[in-house]
């Protein structure tokens, strides 16, 4: 029966066959994201850190050598508090908070929804540290430094 209904109506396999191919080709939404929970930080000078803790317990122990590290931000707070161990031995532990607004946004119906980190202020106790939020909105930069602190 199907067969005969197949030779009777080969414009029935045909429309199949077509609409099958265009819904197969539809572009769906793209649903990755430009924006980050990363904050990059710049140290002036290179930083050799032999841990960094937040106050939340996390710590991070593989801190890599160099002088711009890259800090997650908690994405159910509005500050986050970095403590810096540095390896040189009896130093003290130097404290980095950062200060942000986060803004929720819907890409598409289709994809979840995206958070974005608008940093406000910082506050640091690193010696003679000056503090410059260089770019306000985290996004991905290639590299480019969010904040630069130098001391």
């Amino acid at each position: 029966m199907i067969v005969r209904c197949i030779i009777r109506n080969p414009w029935l396999i045909l429309t199949i066959a077509l609409g099958t191919a265009i819904i197969g080709c539809k572009d769906f939404e793209d649903c990755r994201t430009a924006y980050t929970s990363l904050v990059a930080v710049d140290f002036q000078k290179t930083a050799d850190f032999k841990a960094i803790e937040t106050l939340g317990g996390v710590t991070y122990s593989q801190v890599p050598k160099g002088s711009v590290l890259l800090l997650p931000l908690d994405p159910s707070a509005d500050s986050t508090t970095f403590c810096f161990h540095s390896a040189t031995p009896g130093a003290r532990v130097d404290t980095l908070t950062i200060f942000y607004k986060r803004m929720l946004s819907l890409i598409s119906p289709q994809c979840s929804v995206q958070q974005e980190y608008i940093l406000d202020s910082l506050q640091t106790t690193f010696a003679g540290g000056t503090k410059i939020i260089t770019y306000k909105l985290l996004r991905d930069k290639k590299g480019k430094a969010d904040v630069q602190i130098s001391y």
